[in-house]
């Protein structure tokens, strides 16, 4: 068995997130995916963590998408070397771990120590959006749709995030 993981702000959490995931599954590349929040982000992590609950309940009819929201506690989420430290220590003896990584993610991370262990699967996501772009739509006051789910855009809008 083998579990995709993604590590990014999801700051928001977006389509191109959620296609990468599909297409690691879609592709066989691995059977499930874990979305892993990292501190670091303009949003508070609890705004970052409930947008991501929501999108990991979220499946459309024809599509039973295994994609799961990962829960750390602040001390385990510090830096992206304890995250991934942290993670390793909770997977069952089975398990593969496969890091998932946009192609266009920085050099420095495909070569960081803490996942030479695992296999780095590089994704050539057909969405091409990120969650810095969504945040600077919406600063501009522009409208970021197609690329949110209405239950992250309904939380962005309730909690005033991303604004001037």
């Amino acid at each position: 068995m083998s579990t995709g993981l993604i590590f990014d702000s999801f700051d928001p959490v977006h389509i191109g997130h959620i296609s990468m995931a599909m297409w690691a599954i879609n592709n066989g590349v691995c059977d499930s995916v874990f979305l892993i929040p990292l501190k670091s982000g303009e949003a508070n992590i609890k705004f970052r963590l409930d947008m991501l609950d929501q999108i990991c309940e979220w499946k459309p009819d024809k599509i039973n998408a295994p994609i799961k929201c990962m829960h750390l506690l602040s001390w385990h989420a510090k830096t992206f070397a304890s995250t991934v430290q942290y993670i390793a220590g909770q997977r069952e003896e089975d398990e593969e771990f496969v890091i998932l990584l946009p192609k266009d993610a920085p050099a420095e991370i495909k070569v960081f120590e803490p996942l030479e262990k695992y296999k780095i699967v590089e994704v050539d996501n057909p969405i091409q959006i990120c969650s810095e772009d969504i945040r600077t739509m919406l600063k501009e006051g522009k409208n970021p749709i197609p690329y949110l789910y209405p239950s992250t855009q309904e939380t962005i809008q309730e909690q005033k995030l991303y604004r001037k």
